[in-house]
């Protein structure tokens, strides 16, 4: 096991929180549970999104957060900022049961690690969540096998759930053909190319941009199925 790099620019300074916890800690989506049931392990751990939602996890789980003590002073503030009340302490300082740990090794029983690989996380209890990162503030959130996804905005410092950054023309034209059923690209291809008026080659693109920001799925097999409700 070995710390993990992370390649993030630092956060704005001097952003209030005020308002955005409700937002975050709002039912039904992943953010809400974290801590509360579902602990994780954060992969890829860019660091922003891995401290949001590390202080959304200490505060659910009501436990402290360890991070690499380079790293404290900026997790403080943002922990003072958001005004969770969440408790921060670098690495040399603790490590027992429960606890987030960003950059640090886990102790027992971690509700969320994040920057330390962990070879096999469900020793840990922790279940992997994605990160994707759709565009500069906006992220997807994915729980691996088990269908849960959710976009998040970081606002104040906080992850706030936000709605998909999808194009929904091209969505609309293949739920109207296809409904809910998988499709083969190439007729996935021919009905964007047909409702959005451009060529075959550029409709193939906005099909892979919309797979990439996790509108649609596309299967190993080549099929095209459109993700969720429009």
């Amino acid at each position: 096991m070995r710390r993990l790099s992370y390649a993030e620019p630092c956060w704005k300074s001097g952003i209030h929180a005020a308002g955005e916890a409700e937002q975050a800690m709002s039912p039904g989506g992943i953010v809400s549970i974290l801590g509360r049931g579902l602990r994780v392990y954060i992969t890829p751990p860019l660091r922003r999104v891995s401290i949001s939602l590390g202080l959304v996890a200490a505060y659910n789980a009501g436990t402290i957060l360890y991070t690499e003590e380079s790293l404290a002073p900026v997790v403080s503030a943002a922990a003072e900022a958001a005004g969770l009340g969440v408790e921060v302490r670098g690495c040399s300082e603790g490590g027992g049961p429960g606890g987030v740990f960003l950059w640090c090794a886990p102790g027992s029983s971690p509700v969320l690690v994040a920057g330390y690989e962990l070879r096999r996380p469900s020793s840990y209890g922790l279940r992997r969540l994605v990160v994707k990162r759709i565009s500069p503030n906006i992220y997807l959130l994915e729980l691996p096998g088990t269908g849960l996804k959710e976009y998040i905005e970081i606002r104040g410092h906080l992850p706030v759930p936000t709605k998909p950054p999808c194009m929904r023309d091209p969505l609309e034209a293949l739920a109207s053909v296809f409904g809910g059923a998988p499709a083969p690209i190439r007729d996935a291809v021919d009905v964007v190319s047909h409702a959005m008026g451009v060529k075959r080659e550029e409709a193939r693109r906005m099909l892979h941009d919309l797979a990439e920001k996790g509108c649609i799925e596309i299967t190993r097999e080549g099929m095209v199925k459109v993700r969720g409700p429009l």
